[in-house]
């Protein structure tokens, strides 16, 4: 058992006793004990001079959280302070918290005199950097009679997982083979966890309660949508989940999260963390309101957010969806030259859902949406997946699903010259043939550079942009259409 606390009496003063090589084990025994007192008297210290705020003190914590790597944390806990000057030590916070945001307040008069943040990681470079220049103790053992010699020296530098330190009047290295281990004195400016540390001044002592706001990176979320089609593909259903990703390092517990749908201006980077996933139990959807310009869900029932992991809770719920499904083939850029041979194009399979119903009243945070065809035996399958940018309200939203296997698309270039006025002009066909059982309606975008016109075609384009052609191509059951057209540009 430690030695208590206590202040020792003032004596004489005695010389300082040499610590030399052949120090014996009962003496290096007596100096783990002055160690341990040491750390004692400066946890005494530490503890009068410095009041610890964790998370047990806590009474609410909120989060908004945004889509690009950032989140704002509120979080309020309960305290007693003594009038005058005290020194707080809040732990429980992120370790990717922007110190130059926290902002510390109370429900009572409370003056923040000065704060910063401090968290050491505990690494072994990390850990003897700080002692460098200082006295620390060293032992090594005796491989022959193995006995543990203990003593002190004077640490130099250290670099790369290696010590130089000074013993007497000799230097000593330490690295990967090396006989030396290091005992460090008690550091009571230690912070082996996230810790912002405010000194304040209050004029009304007593229990206050204190919230401490701060921006943080590693908080992020992102929407996923389930597109249920009927079987037959009659009747769609949409719903709406969010991904909380909390790669802070720091958990927080049965939090009121809110979520902001839209692109803020910030000013850094992104970080990479790798995430566990966790489903949430079944919970209510999210509650929707305006924020400036964004839009903002506000979850019904407190989250927990575990540490390097991702949570799933209802956005909000199943929706009824009029959808079209539709053909769609973008042609590669029309960079002119020749172009010999066949191309093969893709025919994408769409959905358009329309302008009307439930879904569309309302805006879409970008995600991601998976597709479900639900069959007649009540079995589902996965048929694709795409990711939707943010879609405003009343707007239509058109996802690619995948590629046809029953419908073809084959373009070939017929001519190509170089006209006067540095003019160039290409003839291009697209044949497309269906085997299916019934017609389609086929949507062909082709993009150009420069200025460009088309001057002759057997089906009417229009143009969608200033670098794009659209035509709308119909193909028979079990026969084929062919597109062609030829397009001038300088």
């Amino acid at each position: 058992m430690a030695p208590p606390c206590h202040r020792a009496a003032p004596g004489p003063t005695r010389p300082t006793a040499t610590v030399t090589p052949e120090i014996t084990a009962r003496a290096g025994h007596a100096a783990r004990w002055l160690l341990v007192v040491c750390g004692c008297v400066l946890a005494c210290v530490r503890a009068q001079a410095e009041i610890v705020l964790s998370p047990a003190a806590g009474q609410e914590l909120g989060l908004t959280i945004y889509h690009a790597d950032l989140g704002l944390v509120r979080d309020l806990r309960r305290v007693s302070l003594p009038t005058g000057t005290s020194r707080l030590a809040i732990t429980g916070i992120s370790s990717q918290i922007q110190p130059e945001t926290a902002l510390l307040t109370s429900d009572k008069p409370l003056e923040v005199l000065a704060q910063y943040y401090r968290f050491d990681a505990l690494s072994a470079d990390v850990l003897l950097e700080r002692y460098i220049g200082r006295e620390i103790g060293v032992a090594r053992i005796n491989p022959a009679s193995g006995e543990e010699t203990h003593l002190r020296a004077k640490l130099l530098s250290v670099r790369d997982g290696a010590a130089v330190f000074r013993i007497g009047d000799s230097i000593e290295t330490d690295g990967a083979l090396s006989p030396w281990r290091f005992i460090l004195d008690p550091d009571p400016d230690l912070r082996e966890q996230p810790t912002l540390v405010a000194e304040v001044n209050t004029a009304v002592g007593g229990e206050q309660g204190l919230e401490l706001g701060y921006l943080s990176r590693g908080l992020s979320w992102e929407a996923d949508y389930v597109v249920r089609l009927g079987p037959g593909g009659v009747g769609t259903e949409l719903l709406a989940w969010a991904s909380i990703h909390n790669a802070t390092g720091t958990t927080f517990p049965a939090a009121r999260v809110q979520l902001v749908a839209g692109e803020i201006n910030r000013i850094g980077g992104l970080n990479e963390v790798e995430l566990r996933t966790q489903e949430m139990p079944a919970a209510l959807p999210a509650a929707e309101d305006r924020l400036f310009e964004y839009q903002l869900y506000s979850l019904e029932r407190p989250v927990t957010l575990p540490a390097r992991q991702s949570v799933h809770v209802p956005l909000f719920a199943a929706l009824k969806a009029p959808v079209q499904k539709l053909y769609r083939v973008t042609a590669p850029l029309a960079l002119f030259g020749t172009t010999p041979g066949v191309q093969d194009l893709k025919v994408q399979t769409a959905l358009r859902f329309a302008h009307t119903g439930e879904v569309l009243g309302r805006p879409l945070p970008s995600g991601v949406m998976r597709v479900y065809q639900q069959e007649a035996g009540g079995a589902g399958q996965f048929l694709g997946e795409a990711r939707i940018n943010p879609v405003p309200a009343g707007e239509e939203t058109v996802i690619d699903v995948g590629t046809s296997l029953d419908i073809g698309a084959r373009r070939r270039q017929l001519d190509y010259k170089r006209l006067p006025r540095d003019e160039q002009e290409a003839a291009w066909t697209i044949e497309f043939h269906n085997t299916k059982p019934e017609a389609v309606a086929i949507e062909v975008t082709q993009p150009f550079t420069g200025a460009w016109r088309i001057v002759e075609e057997n089906l009417t384009h229009r143009r969608d942009s200033a670098d794009l052609a659209r035509w709308d191509v119909n193909v028979p059951a079990g026969g084929r259409t062919l597109l062609a057209y030829r397009v001038r540009t300088r």
